[in-house]
Order: structure tokens, then sequence, then C-alpha cells
């Protein structure tokens, strides 16, 4: 079956974030735990309508927000 998501990995801070861009268009966001990167996802949580899943450990955003936080990860790849 084909996937009905795509992955994107970025480096941000010097920690990897994984990104997986659904169909739906949502984004879900993680990475392994460091408190800048993930003050930076709470930042956002509001702007964008985000969520927080303690089940898979992810951050959760919704269209329209979820195409700004691929292009904000990009700006801050290294």
């Amino acid at each position: 079956t084909i996937p009905t998501w795509q992955d994107y990995k970025f480096k941000v801070k010097g920690m990897h974030v994984n990104v997986r861009h659904f169909s739906s268009r949502m984004v879900s966001v993680n990475n392994t735990y460091n408190p800048e990167i993930i003050a930076l996802l709470k930042e956002w949580k509001p702007e964008g309508r985000g969520s927080y899943n303690p089940t898979y450990k992810f951050w959760n955003y919704w269209l329209p927000f979820s195409v700004k936080i691929i292009e904000r990860l990009q700006v801050l790849n290294e």
C-alpha cells in the first residue's frame, strides 16, 4: 500500500526533529527530549491550534498552520 504521509527530518539547535506530514495536511512533530525545542513547539501551539499527544509524544498541528510549521522548521534547519 502507498503511505498516506511523508516524513521530513530537520536538525534544529543540534537536535533531530522528525515531522510526519499526513495526506489530511496535518503534521506531527517529535524530537528527542530537549527543553529548547519543546519550548518552541509550545510557543507555536496557540498560534496554530497545536496539541500534544502524550501517548505518541508528538505535537500535532492542523491546517492552515501545519504548512507554516514545515516552513519554519526549514528556516531553522542546520
